[in-house]
């Protein structure tokens, strides 16, 4: 029951209805019953391991809670995230290296969709349980909630335990307002993924899986079309997944703040993936801070912390070589940041801000973001090969695309993602810029917008073959 389906929106909206006429007593289970109907369309042996992990964090978390003994404090959470990570390392890990090393015969594990993102909420949880920062829940179908929610089960975003079950306590009436403007989020990631990332999915595709046929501009083209397919596919499932629980009355954690605005590769990351940089911080970097790690220093500590980004993505050379790219030039930003001020200063481009900051984001841009986007994309490092040797040698040719030209489908995709993109960071630099806020528009205007992307959507929306979600497999 993908986000891009009929199915799901017949769902939601019976979800919803059902939701907002029963009592506040069974709302709790209506919604699990809901988010487990919704995980196991699917595939239904994933509800195994969403129960065993809720199983396990729940009466952990009470262990803890309840103990006076640091040791039994420690031995219950060790014991606890040894479980969480042991299923979360087996399903991620072990058919990839069983493929590329032989090591453990042909027996295949099944993989979990959203397995990373529950068991992250999972270990904030017990940490923060650990810490003190939170009581435990006691009601053990609310906290089963709290991991399940539908919304974000699959791609996050990942809910802090303290914004999030608290929602799950109040009794939610309906708003017109707050359920129109869930609908306008939802179809604005529908207009990102089917309008834009779907489009783009053709090119980018032909590009990546034929590295030899292609060459300088092609392949330049290819990375910056491919880096806009990811952020519009990911950042639409977001929007989809914020708009639905919106429409429930709940709010989720915003996972994206405009990050190709960002003006340094350290703004990009508090701007990309938000959750998750969030998680990253306090229950990662942070803690290493106070261990034996801080020898290596707090730049050595933040590579070390893109390195276990760059794992989580995938244990392959691409994926490592993409964390030490961002780690390398977040350290290169802040170690820089006071010299590069000094030159602003010496050489008078302080004296115009405006000039500089959109220098600044061109250049954050197309030197730091896009590059890597090779390693990320590729499927393999001979590939990641290819493709840089023919970025690199190329002529820089027009002719280079004339792969799309010879093709009407594929300058139809073009046509029709370039026009989405003008829109789309329009749209963006009025929010950026502008600082519009859409909670302050009247109905008719929000109708207005609602009816206009559902119409660009109906009319060139790529529902033939649409790809799935990017960041479902991770």
């Amino acid at each position: 029951m993908s986000f891009t389906s009929i199915q799901y929106y017949l769902f939601l909206m019976l979800t919803a209805l059902l939701y907002y006429q029963l009592p506040a007593r069974f709302r709790t289970y209506l919604l699990l019953a809901a988010s487990y109907f919704f995980y196991i369309s699917f595939e239904p042996r994933y509800i195994i391991f969403i129960l065993i992990t809720t199983f396990v964090s729940y009466f952990s978390a009470l262990i803890i809670a309840s103990s006076n003994s640091h040791r039994m404090r420690t031995a219950i959470l060790t014991g606890a995230l040894g479980v969480e990570f042991i299923i979360l390392g087996t399903t991620k890990y072990w058919n990839p290296i069983a493929k590329s090393t032989d090591w453990f015969g042909p027996f295949d594990i099944l993989v979990p969709l959203g397995i990373s993102f529950y068991t992250f909420q999972t270990v904030g949880y017990l940490f923060d349980i650990y810490r003190n920062r939170l009581p435990p829940e006691k009601h053990f179908f609310r906290y089963a909630l709290f991991l399940s929610f539908f919304p974000h089960l699959l791609a996050g975003p990942i809910e802090p335990a303290q914004s999030f079950l608290p929602q799950l306590q109040r009794y939610v009436q309906f708003e017109k307002k707050v359920f129109v403007l869930g609908c306008l989020l939802i179809i604005f990631g529908l207009f990102k993924k089917l309008v834009i990332a779907d489009h783009l999915s053709p090119i980018v595709s032909l590009i990546f899986d034929q590295p030899d046929g292609h060459k300088g501009l092609a392949v330049a083209l290819g990375l910056f079309f491919a880096r806009y397919q990811i952020y519009c596919d990911f950042s639409g499932y977001t929007d989809i997944a914020l708009g639905s629980a919106q429409v429930l009355g709940f709010q989720l954690s915003p996972n994206f703040k405009r990050p190709f605005f960002a003006n340094s590769i350290t703004e990009y990351w508090r701007r990309w993936h938000m959750s998750l940089g969030i998680w990253i911080r306090q229950y990662i970097f942070y803690p290493l801070v106070s261990t034996s790690f801080s020898r290596f220093g707090v730049h050595g500590l933040i590579l070390l912390t893109f390195l276990v980004l760059a794992i989580w993505h995938g244990g392959t050379l691409n994926f490592l070589i993409y964390g030490i790219w961002h780690g390398s030039f977040v350290i290169i930003d802040l170690k820089t940041k006071e010299l590069r001020q000094r030159f602003y200063h010496f050489s008078g481009a302080s004296k115009h801000p405006k000039i500089l900051h959109f220098l600044a984001v061109l250049a954050t841009f197309f030197l730091i973001v896009v590059p890597p986007t090779l390693f990320f994309r590729a499927t393999s490092f001979d590939q990641s090969i290819i493709l840089l040797q023919n970025l690199i040698i190329g002529n820089w040719e027009f002719s280079d695309l004339k792969f799309i030209n010879e093709s009407l489908m594929l300058t139809y995709h073009l046509k029709v993602a370039l026009c989405a993109l003008a829109g789309l960071e329009l749209m963006q630099w009025l929010y950026e810029v502008k600082k519009i806020n859409l909670t302050n528009w009247s109905f008719r205007r929000l109708y207005a917008c609602l009816v206009l992307l559902a119409l660009i959507i109906v009319l060139y929306g790529h529902f033939v073959n649409n790809t799935k979600f990017i960041y479902m497999q991770f």
